[in-house]
């Protein structure tokens, strides 16, 4: 009986690990696509990306310097 519930954890443990490298593997590519896409906009439209960032930057700046 303490067999069956070892072997069961085992099989458990495999198939969580197994769907965790899935996962991985999708959020990998998913990151990947991302950046890609954000490349090709910079390379775009750089000075929108400029303003962008700029703009990005002043309000987390404005956000830090409240505390």
């Amino acid at each position: 009986m303490i067999d069956a519930g070892a072997e069961y954890i085992a099989e458990a443990v495999r198939a969580a690990r197994q769907r965790l490298d899935e996962l991985e593997e999708q959020v990998r590519d998913k990151t990947h696509d991302a950046a890609r896409s954000t490349e090709y906009f910079v390379r775009k439209h750089p000075w929108q990306s400029v303003g962008l960032a700029a703009g990005i930057g002043l309000i987390v700046g404005v956000l830090i310097s409240r505390r």
